[in-house]
């Protein structure tokens, strides 16, 4: 497990391969109401508030286990590149992780602390699910699971 800060604005962060030459998503209506916008490569997802200091916890596992203290969660498929090198990022400022390569089901949670959880979990199946909806989003089912670079 890594921990790291990361200045969050726009009220957005996102989880991407570093070498997209355009790695942040645009944001229609329809992802705004479901809390995240999703492409190969790069994933974004509405944060509590619009500027915090985020605190990051990432994890590279086998199995999730979800927090009693989610607000909002996510799960999304995700593809950690053969560099192993995953960038976490908002306007306001990003870090690079190094994890181990290939296919993985990435959770994303948010506590009410300004904590996001980061899962990169293996052996796992991902499909798209809103697993904890809070009152700001409102999405519409199917899920939207394309968006086009910002």
């Amino acid at each position: 497990m890594q921990k790291v800060t990361v200045n969050i604005s726009y009220a957005q962060i996102a989880v991407f391969d570093p070498a997209l030459p355009q790695p942040f998503n645009h944001w229609s209506p329809a992802h705004a109401a479901q809390g995240f916008a999703w492409r190969d490569g790069s994933v974004s997802f509405r944060t509590l508030k619009d500027v915090m200091c985020g605190n990051i916890v990432v994890s590279d596992a086998a199995t999730f286990s979800p927090s009693p203290n989610s607000v909002r969660s996510f799960l999304v498929p995700f593809r950690i590149p053969a560099s192993g090198q995953v960038e976490i990022a908002s306007i306001g400022g990003s870090i690079i992780m190094n994890l181990p390569q290939g296919e993985v089901a990435l959770y994303c949670e948010m506590l009410p602390t300004d904590m996001i959880k980061f899962s990169f979990v293996r052996r796992e199946q991902a499909e798209f699910r809103l697993l904890q909806v809070d009152d700001q989003l409102s999405p519409s089912y199917p899920l939207l699971t394309t968006a086009e670079p910002a």
